[in-house]
């Protein structure tokens, strides 16, 4: 695996099992009285979600993934996954990215989690 590169900037390699992708259909579901799905959706094809999660990194690599999130927040922006797959994109949700600091006695470390959909 390879590093995500978000907007043009490359992002650090993500934790060991911070990389995952879930695919989400627009619309949705509803079960009817007799058991039949009703269904209500705006495309038959679904579309990938991506969260990314990056344990103990430093201020600077923060700030590398807060700068490729503003990009992304102006406007959709290219994603390569860690598999070099190019992806059109934009935020997940209203919260979609966190970042909790704490001590260390390297100093100051954070643990990341930013969420993006396919466009």
């Amino acid at each position: 695996m390879n590093a995500p590169v978000l907007a043009g900037f490359t992002l650090p390699e993500t934790a060991a099992d911070g990389y995952k992708e879930d695919t989400e259909w627009r619309g949705g579901f509803t079960q009817m009285a007799s058991g039949i799905l009703a269904r209500d959706l705006l495309s038959r094809s679904g579309i990938l979600a991506f969260s990314l999660e990056w344990k103990v990194i430093d201020t600077a690599a923060v700030e590398i993934i807060r700068n490729a999130y503003t990009s992304l927040v102006a406007e959709d922006a290219v994603f390569i996954s860690p598999f070099g797959v190019s992806y059109t994109v934009q935020p997940r949700d209203n919260s979609p990215l966190s970042v909790a600091w704490f001590p260390t006695v390297l100093g100051q470390r954070a643990n990341v989690s930013l969420k993006l959909r396919q466009a």
